[in-house]
């Protein structure tokens, strides 16, 4: 995991591509999207 406090402002083409590739499941798409780091933060109690 790779953070930062610069204010990057936010894109959808990351989202998009993750969105559209193939042979993803949702549970891969969500794990990518933020589900792993909420769990690693423990965010999602």
């Amino acid at each position: 995991m790779v953070g930062t406090d610069y204010p990057y402002g936010w894109t959808s083409t990351e989202v998009e591509l993750v969105m559209n590739t193939p042979g993803l499941s949702d549970e891969d798409r969500i794990a990518i999207l933020g589900g792993t780091a909420a769990k690693l933060l423990k965010l999602d109690e």
